[in-house]
């Protein structure tokens, strides 16, 4: 006699299977309690069997096809944006390629992208120093790794028309934008003010173009009056001491 379903599953629970005399026996109390002939609780019992094998049906095929949706555990789940820019780029992949190459086609465009962030801040920064007067290339260096914008702001200056008065004009200047530890944008700082230790150094020289567009080197002169002759000393020593002033105060006289 082959094992029942519910003998299998006494035995998987750790009872011992169901024997004929307790089946015989839930049969009878079955017919009792319902107030059946024995062939009207058969014929309910083969309905209900029917009914419960139909749903176990449904169930099973419930199961298998959210088994089909659960990925693997090195599966990568892409979610929103990312869907469609890996669709995008595996459009991208060359005919005859697999998808497997789709790595590399992302880290090149990694690189791409980098290269494309490194030419917009550089034109960034050479745009803030054409508009603060500054050398660009001189403020690539001292604003590596910071992150910068140009913002229009209002300014007063000297009315050439009107002496003695002043007036508000708009001008685009350059900032220093701060985050915290979440990226949150917490406050953006004049540049001229984060750098002004280093502005004798981003002073372009007038009459000229505002950079040559290699990085400068040797000494940063401090600008001379008219018709006398730059020394590289008193330049030094002047930019010294005005740090020193600034940083630690007036000097003990004694």
């Amino acid at each position: 006699m082959a094992t029942s379903e519910q003998d299998l599953t006494r035995q998987r629970q750790g009872s011992p299977p169901v024997t004929r005399d307790e089946i015989q026996e839930m049969f009878r109390n079955f017919l009792s309690n319902r107030n059946f002939t024995p062939e009207q609780g058969g014929a309910h019992l083969y309905a209900d069997n029917a009914t419960l094998r139909a749903d176990k049906r449904n169930l099973q095929n419930e199961v298998d096809e959210l088994r089909a949706k659960v990925p693997s555990a090195d599966a990568v789940v892409l979610k929103g944006d990312d869907v469609k820019l890996f669709n995008d780029l595996k459009a991208l992949i060359p005919e005859g390629k697999k998808v497997e190459d789709l790595a590399e086609t992302l880290k090149e465009h990694g690189q791409l992208t980098l290269k494309v962030t490194e030419l917009e801040r550089g034109n960034l920064v050479r745009d803030i120093a054409e508009e603060e007067g500054w050398k660009a290339s001189n403020l690539l260096r001292l604003t590596a790794g910071m992150e910068l914008t140009m913002e229009e702001v209002e300014e007063e200056v000297d009315d050439p028309e009107k002496e003695g008065e002043k007036k508000k004009i708009k001008a685009k200047r350059g900032f220093l934008v701060v985050k915290d530890a979440t990226g949150a944008v917490t406050s953006r700082k004049r540049l001229s003010e984060e750098l002004a230790d280093f502005l004798p150094s981003l002073k372009a020289e007038t009459g000229g173009s505002t950079d040559s567009g290699e990085e400068s080197k040797g000494t940063s002169y401090v600008r001379q009056p008219a018709g006398r002759k730059a020394d590289p000393k008193n330049a030094t020593k002047n930019v010294s001491a005005s740090y020193l002033k600034k940083a630690y105060g007036e000097p003990d006289k004694k």
